[in-house]
């Protein structure tokens, strides 16, 4: 994992709040504004990586408010993994599988080539193929999960939440 200088994560924790205005009654010209007005693409990142998260769990997953709360505190930070080398932006063509079993599902088959975030995650969405689902550049049968920081590629139990890609 990585780690932040104490001044970094001092800083971020108080830059946090800044993403609540969308989900407040707030409008997104006033998040967007106030990370231009930040000026810092490294603090920023952050904050529009995890404000990634919060956009889906708000919008595909309400019952997992309590993810979205931790991150819009600046309590956990979250990631998104979805590219992939021979697709780049088009998520249609990832060949990252998606199998379920039981509370489990493991993902294989393919490798995240952008993984934005990756070391500073506390939770990411991944972006994978749901087993038996055509391949479909362009398009695509896509589904996000949301994994508790357990790696390996395998999200437990409560800790992964599948959207409707």
């Amino acid at each position: 994992r990585v780690r932040l200088s104490p001044a970094q994560e001092a800083l971020l924790g108080k830059l946090a709040p800044m993403m609540r205005p969308p989900y407040e009654g707030g409008s997104w010209h006033h998040h967007f504004a106030m990370g231009y007005l930040l000026a810092d693409p490294g603090l920023y990142c952050i904050l529009t990586i995890t404000q990634q998260v919060v956009y889906a769990i708000a919008k595909y997953a309400p019952e997992h408010r309590g993810w979205m709360e931790r991150l819009l505190s600046g309590q956990a930070w979250g990631a998104t993994w979805m590219t992939e080398i021979q697709g780049g932006s088009d998520l249609g063509a990832n060949r990252t599988v998606a199998r379920p079993a039981g509370q489990v599902w493991h993902l294989s088959s393919g490798d995240k080539y952008f993984a934005s975030g990756a070391g500073l995650a506390d939770v990411a969405i991944v972006t994978a193929r749901p087993e038996g689902a055509p391949n479909c550049p362009g398009a695509g049968p896509e589904a996000a999960f949301l994994p508790d920081g357990t790696g390996g590629g395998t999200a437990r139990g409560d800790g992964v939440v599948a959207f409707a890609g």
